[in-house]
């Protein structure tokens, strides 16, 4: 079984020199099940790679947001 879902950013501070990064979840209970995935964000968005705008008040809870 394959189970899918969006994981929204939100960059709210400008930094330089922007790295790839991983996001690793795993099940807090079977440790062995888990997924990783690499991503890179680019430095400016063009406006078919930006998406809708969003407030948080609209995040739900399908969304996972990190901090």
């Amino acid at each position: 079984m394959e189970t899918c879902f969006r994981v929204l950013e939100k960059r709210d501070l400008q930094v330089s020199d922007v790295q790839p990064g991983v996001v690793e979840l795993f099940d807090y209970y079977r440790y062995q099940y888990k997924a990783s995935a690499s991503y890179e964000v680019t430095e400016r968005c063009t406006p078919t790679e930006q998406g809708p705008s969003i407030s948080d008040n609209e995040i739900g809870e399908d969304v996972v947001t990190f901090q």
